[in-house]
C-alpha cells in the first residue's frame, strides 16, 4: 500500500475497526515510513484530546428525539408509499365502470329496440303524437312564465 491509502485508513487503524490483514499491512508501513508514522501519532492525538472533553449538556437526550424523529418520517414514507399503491387501482376502477356502464346502456337500448324497422316507426310515430299533444314552449320558457320574467328578449 501506498501513503495516500495508508492515511486514509489510519483513523479506523487507530480505532481498530479495520480487518485483520489491513491492520497488519498499516503496521508494517509504519515501520518503515516516518511521514505516516507522524500522521497516525496526530490522529491518536485528536482522539484522546476528543476523549477529555465534557459531553455538552443535553445530549444523552437529543440521540433518542433524533432516532424518534427518524423512525417517524420513515412511518410516514411507508404510508404514502402504500397511498401510491392505490392511486392506480382508483383509475382501473373508473375505467372498469365507465366500461360496465358502456355494455350496460348498449344493452338496455337492444332491450328496447324490437328489431322489426315497422315496428319502430310505429313506436316513434306514437311518441312524435305525444309529443305534439304537448306545449309548444320549451321547458325554459315555461320557467319565464311561472317566474315572472317572460319578455321577448328571454325567449329562445
Amino acid at each position: 500500500m501506498g501513503c495516500r491509502s495508508i492515511t486514509k485508513r489510519l483513523p479506523r487503524y487507530v480505532q481498530g475497526l479495520l480487518p485483520a490483514a489491513d491492520a497488519r499491512s498499516i503496521a508494517d508501513h509504519m515501520l518503515t515510513c516516518s511521514h505516516c508514522h507522524a500522521e497516525m501519532a496526530q490522529i491518536k492525538k485528536v482522539w484522546a484530546a476528543l476523549g477529555e472533553l465534557p459531553a455538552p449538556d443535553g445530549a444523552a437526550t437529543l440521540f433518542p428525539r433524533v432516532l424518534d424523529r427518524i423512525e417517524s418520517c420513515k412511518q410516514k414514507r411507508v404510508r404514502r408509499a402504500w397511498m401510491s399503491l392505490l392511486r392506480p387501482s382508483f383509475a382501473g376502477a373508473a375505467a372498469a365502470i365507465m366500461l360496465i356502464c358502456f355494455v350496460s346502456g348498449a344493452l338496455m337500448s337492444s332491450v328496447y329496440a324490437t328489431g322489426n324497422p315497422q315496428e319502430q316507426a310505429a313506436d316513434d310515430l306514437a311518441y312524435s303524437e305525444l309529443l305534439a299533444d304537448g306545449p309548444q314552449a320549451s321547458f325554459f320558457d315555461l320557467y319565464l312564465q311561472t317566474s315572472g320574467q317572460n319578455n321577448e328578449e328571454n325567449s329562445l
